[in-house]
């Protein structure tokens, strides 16, 4: 009884930190927006400019299609892993991880959600299922950093000018050397055949689970078209991402941003905004983008704060449809789960 007592008392106190911790990640994102509101760096009833239907359905549009290249992105993942889901499924799915981003505190909750669901699809290939949603995630962080690093060197006139930019384009070239290191030892079938991170994977804790992961991404050196159409896939999306900001900086009147820094600066912005502290990145985008486009224009301007803000109410839309098929797939899930329950229960009698 005592020890399981003590159990009770443990897994209590780790789900009071959980919520403890999620309730600071909420404040946190509300602070920045108070802030934001306060200085006077975010006025949402300026936003009213961009419901008009000439800028309201290419914003929609380019939102649902960088949705679209995504969902086409995992589904050519899922199926270099012999998982063979339709595009129409794996659409479904993303538009339930984008509203669990919202939902979930982190810009990670949707992820641990697909992998769940896709898991529940391929249940005897977990750790390949659960991999290729981190793929999907790291190839779009590559793929926003390529797409960063070269306009920032296209647009060396405006970086040389500014410490903050330069210091950040050298914290952007020493993440790509870690890309590089990392994609080395993905692909590299000489560094596989050195079996030299097997063996320092052996001495290291949770030794066979870290295996199965290597060997899974490991796997992915017989792909490399895969990694290559997942590439474009998620530059053609970042592109349409930026155009997004594009057009709602211009709908909001702020039409001296050179349409060349949107390409370096909103990258940077997401790859900030993707660090887990908030719930889709709400109050840290629009921090971030304000610091950004004020260095870079070397004025104070609302322009990040606003349209970051337009980019996430776009996405919540979708995210709102996610969670019309988050309600129609759990239900078919809690059929499953009562048919079966019948079916025991008539074999038992």
């Amino acid at each position: 009884m005592p020890s399981e007592s003590r159990y009770n008392y443990d897994s209590m106190t780790q789900k009071m930190k959980k919520i403890l911790f999620q309730v600071l990640k909420i404040s946190f994102s509300f602070a920045l927006v108070y802030w934001l509101i306060q200085k006077g760096h975010l006025d949402f009833k300026s936003l009213e400019l961009l419901t008009q239907l000439y800028y309201l359905v290419p914003l929609l549009a380019l939102t649902g299609l960088t949705f679209s290249l995504g969902a086409e992105r995992w589904r050519r993942f899922l199926l270099s892993q012999d998982i063979p889901l339709t595009f129409r499924q794996t659409l479904k799915l993303s538009l339930i991880g984008n509203f669990f981003n919202y939902a979930m505190p982190g810009g990670v909750g949707g992820d641990i959600v697909k992998g769940y669901y896709i898991t529940r699809v391929a249940p005897g290939a977990k750790m390949k299922a659960a991999i290729t949603v981190l793929m999907d995630r790291l190839i779009g962080l590559f793929a926003m950093l390529v797409l960063a690093l070269t306009m920032m060197i296209y647009r060396w006139d405006i970086v040389q000018s500014s410490l903050e930019l330069k210091t950040i384009l050298t914290l952007l070239i020493g993440i790509m050397g870690l890309f590089v290191v990392f994609w080395s030892v993905v692909f590299s079938r000489r560094v596989y055949s050195l079996d030299l991170i097997p063996r320092v994977l052996k001495k290291l804790p949770a030794a066979s689970r870290l295996q199965l992961i290597y060997e899974s991404f490991v796997n992915y050196r017989h792909k490399k078209l895969v990694f290559v159409s997942t590439f474009f896939l998620s530059l053609a999306a970042q592109i349409a991402s930026v155009l997004f900001f594009v057009v709602a900086g211009y709908g909001l009147g702020f039409t001296e941003v050179p349409f060349s820094v949107y390409f370096f600066v909103i990258p940077i912005g997401f790859m900030i905004q993707a660090i887990p502290i908030s719930p889709a990145g709400v109050g840290v985008g629009q921090a971030a983008l304000l610091f950004l486009f004020n260095t870079t224009l070397g004025n104070e301007s609302q322009v990040g704060p606003l349209t970051a803000t337009a980019f996430q109410i776009s996405g919540f839309m979708y995210g709102l449809i996610g969670a019309v098929f988050y309600l129609g797939i759990s239900q078919k899930m809690k059929n499953s789960n009562t048919s079966t329950g019948h079916a025991t229960e008539g074999q038992n009698s």
